[in-house]
């Protein structure tokens, strides 16, 4: 028999009900899941984000000079505050560290440390050498050379864009990406913000992050045995040396990661006026606070004056932690001017004779055992004419000499002269 109109409606409401009551539960399980999903993984604020933006694109080209001081455990060649000054242009930057320093006789000088990247070539040098027969060492490195063993060696510090947050490449493998960007964006983009709360005051915010410890990476990809003999072939106490390998080794056995939270102020373009490392575990690596805010007109940024780190545990190994701070980094800003001179030269060229040169950067260098190619730079005809004015007598000098000369003949002539008349006598 066939179904009546009516229950041929009847049905038709039935599967229309069933179908409505399908999308809503649909919905209700996607809206939750949504509404669960942005509870759990909390966003940075659009406007944060731009403010973070500009702050990084004005440090990409400009002119700074500060100056860091220690207080702590430091060590006992410590002589005063190191002075730095960088210049930096896009990718491009170099910087030049004067730090004063005690030798072990209590003898007071300064050494002087430069690197620079061009965008291609990184170098890393020593000028003005005081002591010794080599008046400068360099070094050049090439980015991207997959056999280059000091790759991750972290051969690039500025202390006081560490102290504002402003992420550079600190290794040669790093300088791949070399451009500056905001660390704070930099872990809210790849780890992503673990925990967002609004501060005291409304317009401070408190970043969390989970990110990628540096040191503790670079320590893993430290040959222990090779720098077992590294440290055993330098005038190093045996006590530094177990201390060293103490740190690399723990190093290596840990988790890679730490627990960041960064305070960040509206107010001032989101900078960041406060910093607090964690381990995994809870102990605290350093805190740091930045002071004595500035506006810069012609940058439309804040940049604080002071800047202070405190580490509660040795930088460069994060073994032992202590419940006070083991060692205080203060930076203070001297000076900045933003833009840098079309002339401003982005590569390190060290000329006087007797230079030691160590380019890493050729293909020749790959077939070496000690993965570099040395040259001494040598004296040019104009050096060895100087040095030949220098080394001849000056007219006044041979006349003086032949002066004495006569004079002294003359003596021994009356001498002799003077015993012939008392022996005859």
């Amino acid at each position: 028999m066939k179904p009546s109109v009516r229950d041929r409606e009847l049905k038709s409401l039935t599967v229309s009900r069933s179908f409505a009551k399908n999308i809503l539960v649909f919905t209700l399980l996607f809206c939750r899941c949504a509404s669960a999903r942005s509870q759990e993984v909390p966003h940075l604020p659009q406007v944060a984000q731009d403010q973070l933006k500009a702050f990084v694109d004005a440090m990409s080209n400009c002119t700074v000079v500060y100056t860091r001081s220690q207080s702590g455990r430091i060590p006992k060649s410590y002589d005063g505050p190191e002075t730095y000054s960088a210049q930096f242009s896009a990718n491009k930057f170099v910087q030049r560290a004067d730090v004063p320093q005690l030798s072990q006789s209590g003898k007071r000088a300064v050494s002087h440390q430069e690197i620079a990247f061009d965008g291609a070539t990184f170098y890393f040098g020593v000028p003005e050498i005081a002591e010794g027969d080599v008046p400068a060492v360099l070094f050049r490195f090439q980015p991207g050379d997959d056999t280059e063993p000091d790759r991750f060696a972290q051969r690039i510090q500025i202390p006081y864009f560490d102290a504002i947050c402003l992420a550079y490449p600190k290794s040669v493998e790093a300088l791949r990406q070399s451009k500056l960007r905001s660390l704070v964006l930099d872990a809210a983009a790849t780890n992503g913000v673990s925990d967002i709360k609004a501060g005291t005051n409304d317009h401070i915010l408190r970043v969390t992050v989970e990110i990628p410890d540096d040191v503790a990476i670079a320590m893993q990809n430290v040959d222990i045995e090779e720098n077992r003999k590294r440290l055993n072939t330098g005038r190093n106490s045996q006590e530094f040396i177990d201390r060293e390998m103490a740190m690399i080794g723990g190093s290596q056995k840990k988790d890679p990661k730490r627990i960041v939270t960064f305070v960040l102020d509206a107010q001032m373009g989101y900078a960041v006026i406060e910093r607090t490392d964690l381990t995994e575990e809870g102990k605290t690596i350093l805190h740091c606070e930045n002071t004595d805010w500035k506006y810069y007109n012609d940058s439309g940024i804040w940049l604080p004056g002071v800047t202070v780190t405190s580490y509660f545990t040795f930088p460069s190994g994060l073994t032992e932690f202590f419940d006070k701070p083991l060692i205080t980094y203060k930076c203070e800003l001297r000076k900045i001017a933003f833009g840098v001179a079309e002339s401003q030269v982005f590569s390190l060229d060290y000329s006087e004779p007797g230079t030691i040169v160590n380019d890493r950067s050729t293909a020749a260098a790959k077939s070496k055992p000690d993965h570099q190619v040395r040259t001494i730079v040598s004296a040019t005809e104009d050096d060895l004419r100087a040095a030949a004015e220098n080394a001849r007598p000056k007219g006044g000098l041979i006349i003086v000499n032949m002066v004495v000369l006569l004079v002294v003949c003359v003596v021994c002539w009356l001498v002799r002269r003077r015993n012939r008349l008392v022996s005859k006598s």
